[in-house]
């Protein structure tokens, strides 16, 4: 009788627990924009480790309770293999493999918006960033969606260059984010 009890308040909780909050993300799209002397470029991030604690009810968020990003530095990827291994040179990936998010408050929820403080960490340099986004639907799924323009120098990371420097890049980079709920 004591393991149908244990089972049942099991069920229960685990039945509130998805209810209530969703502590995953399983699908994102993360690209990485920039501009150049020669043309417009942008990377893809191919893998992540994306973890949100958030609440939402009838397409409005009510409340995030936490959020996490890890991405490895080499799954960023342009589709041109002397750009990815100067962008990953640029990132210091040989020392600091990892850029990191972690959300330290909610400063505001708006039930579409929210934004958040956190802790940004790229080559090894962490910096506190204010995020804001906003929860729309896209074929019919909720998700979370932002923008975040980004300063090298902020991070300690040197622009990269090709051909000898006769190709540059400008300081700031444009992250935009889909995280799907």
């Amino acid at each position: 009788m004591n393991f149908k009890i244990n089972k049942q308040l099991f069920v229960f909780a685990l039945i509130a627990l998805l209810s209530v909050s969703k502590a995953w993300a399983t699908e994102y799209e993360i690209i990485i924009k920039g501009v150049s002397n020669v043309h417009d470029w942008e990377c893809k991030v191919e893998k992540a480790d994306v973890n949100i604690d958030v609440q939402a009810s009838n397409g409005s968020i009510e409340a995030l309770n936490g959020a996490t990003l890890t991405v490895p530095v080499k799954s960023i990827k342009s589709g041109k293999s002397g750009m990815d291994k100067n962008i990953y040179k640029a990132l210091k990936e040989s020392k600091h493999a990892e850029i990191a998010f972690e959300m330290k408050n909610v400063k505001s929820v708006d039930g579409k918006t929210i934004t958040v403080q956190g802790d940004l960490r790229i080559a090894g340099v962490t910096n506190a960033v204010d995020l804001n986004a906003e929860l729309v639907t896209i074929d019919g799924k909720n998700a979370i969606k932002g923008q975040q323009v980004i300063s090298m120098k902020d991070y300690e990371v040197e622009a990269p260059t090709a051909m000898f420097g006769a190709i540059t890049t400008e300081d700031e980079v444009t992250v935009e984010y889909t995280i799907y709920l």
